[in-house]
């Protein structure tokens, strides 16, 4: 599917790390929930969507990705899971029953549409950056919510793209407060084109809005600078508006931290006098919280 939404650069900042090629390079975006998919789904709302795209260049026709990770959820980050609604699907559909089933956790492919040309194919695990082996894919799902990813994933068209753009390559909706570090690889059907590869590509933890792996007072900054706006840079539960309840994902998320991968999980513990300079502040502004 061909990614229509206008990216400012506030929405990427912080959030690509990739190994960029020749005609691709790689991003994860943060996704705002829209109204009526909250309304069709009250879970919806304690959640977090990030799409990972490619940008192709040249002529170059992406088909195929490697994808793993796992969702943190010890410590801290206990209970956090994937969100994935009844009438969820692995792949995205060509229309939705559903508002919030867009936000559901899925693969796509350069060109989604009702053809069977245009379908992509799950193939099993992830032979990159880890060979997984033979096997099903590992992949969250209604019945088993989980909290990891392993799948690889293609086109069955080699022509499938034809324009230079910006695709979805797959979205991710979590629920909790954990992240994730991303690896991968996109693959494109030119035979001279090698392979994009990502790792610690990294899905924020709950109250991060500056996507720099610590919670702490330039988050603060973030959301007080952006109060009362649309502006995803101070929208911790990208659910459209800035306001006290990104505050509080910020405040009872404050000093939590995700590494990037080899690093031990960990949280940095605050300064005497932090948490009281932060909610005198607040308290000093007499916000009225949204219920």
């Amino acid at each position: 599917m061909r990614y229509s939404h206008v990216l400012g650069a506030a929405a990427v900042v912080g959030l690509a790390a990739v190994t960029a090629q020749a005609g691709m390079s790689v991003s994860l975006v943060p996704v705002v929930k829209t109204g009526a998919a909250m309304a069709a789904d009250a879970n919806l709302i304690n959640t977090r969507s990030y799409d990972l795209m490619v940008t192709t260049t040249g002529g170059t026709k992406w088909a195929s990705a490697d994808l793993q990770f796992s969702l943190a959820t010890s410590g801290n980050f206990a209970g956090t899971t994937f969100y994935n609604p009844t009438g969820d699907a692995n792949i995205e559909p060509t229309s939705f029953g559903a508002e919030n089933l867009k936000y559901d956790t899925y693969v796509s492919s350069p060109r989604r549409s009702a053809s069977a040309a245009g379908s992509p194919a799950i193939l099993g695990k992830a032979q990159y950056p880890v060979e997984s082996g033979v096997g099903a894919a590992v992949f969250p799902s209604n019945a088993a919510l989980g909290t990891s990813v392993d799948v690889a994933w293609g086109d069955t068209d080699a022509n499938a793209v034809t324009s230079d753009g910006t695709y979805r390559v797959a979205r991710f909706t979590v629920s909790g407060k954990g992240g994730a570090n991303l690896s991968g690889r996109i693959g494109a059907t030119n035979n001279s084109i090698a392979p994009v590869t990502f790792s610690n590509l990294y899905l924020p933890i709950l109250g991060d809005m500056n996507a720099d792996r610590l919670v702490d007072g330039l988050d603060f900054d973030a959301w007080f600078f952006n109060l009362s706006t649309t502006n995803v840079a101070g929208d911790a539960n990208l659910d459209g508006i800035v306001d006290g309840l990104d505050f509080d994902a910020w405040f009872f998320n404050l000093s939590n931290t995700l590494p990037a991968a080899g690093s031990s999980l960990g949280a940095v513990v605050p300064e005497p006098g932090t948490l009281s300079v932060f909610s005198a502040a607040v308290l000093g502004l007499g916000l009225r919280r949204r219920k």
